[in-house]
């Protein structure tokens, strides 16, 4: 788990009187990062509301987020301050924490919250208060969502959302077995090629060899013609 993002976002809504109203609405993301965070509001709120507009996204401190089935719609930001006796002092040390925890009203998530602390350590709720968080949206439950919508396959943990898109091309382009045997049968060279290639061959073997009984009967004549011709100045002589 990452930290908690609040993503503040705003849309217009027409009225049964046809008034455009515009409403404000804050939602909880588990995210890495900012950047991770608008990303993940973008994705959760497009489903649900194609034109709105992202106003802020905070980083919120929470060292405990509980919910609560079917405990109401509202979210509550409490201050539980943890006792301890420091010995060295000799005096109590509180130290705060904040919480998130929904209920339908404040004196639900006060029980609510008493409960889920129990009793392991000595504590305190000092404060209370409602918050405009319409959703939280933990990690686990987009994956969900995009399991719903088919977008991507089960995973077994949760996975960084960059990290499932590369997963998801890789699984892409992966070249199936049949393919890859149909490549290479087209480079295959047939049978009758390598004959007419053969005989081109052999062909220009032959001309080669022809071309050079040629000149040697050529060069045979020359030699006759010289000796002529010295015979015939010996006989002038």
């Amino acid at each position: 788990m990452g930290d908690w993002y609040n993503a503040k976002i705003k849309y217009t809504q027409v009225t049964e009187d046809d008034k455009v109203k515009t409403i404000s609405e804050s939602y909880l993301f588990d995210a890495l990062s900012y950047t991770e965070a608008e990303a993940r509001t973008y994705e959760y709120m497009a489903s649900n509301l194609p034109d709105f507009e992202l106003v802020d996204i905070k980083k919120m401190r929470l060292n405990e987020v509980f919910f609560i089935e079917d405990g109401g719609e509202y979210w509550f930001k409490c201050r539980v301050q943890y006792i301890t006796f420091d010995e060295k002092t000799k005096a109590e040390k509180k130290t705060a924490v904040p919480m998130l925890i929904n209920a339908e009203d404040l004196k639900l998530a006060y029980e609510s919250l008493y409960e889920k602390l129990g009793k392991v350590e000595d504590f305190i709720i000092s404060d209370i208060n409602v918050t405009k968080i319409v959703e939280v949206i933990p990690y686990d439950k987009l994956i969900d969502q995009r399991i719903t919508d088919g977008r991507l396959k089960p995973m077994l943990g949760v996975i960084p959302a960059s990290k499932v898109e590369e997963k998801a091309i890789l699984q892409d382009v992966v070249i199936p077995e049949d393919d890859e045997e149909e490549v290479v049968s087209e480079v295959v060279i047939p049978d009758d090629e390598d004959d007419d290639i053969e005989e081109e061959e052999n062909t220009t073997l032959e001309d080669v060899v022809i071309q050079d009984e040629d000149e040697d009967s050529d060069e045979l004549d020359d030699d006759e013609d010289d000796e002529d011709e010295d015979e015939n100045e010996d006989d002038e002589k």
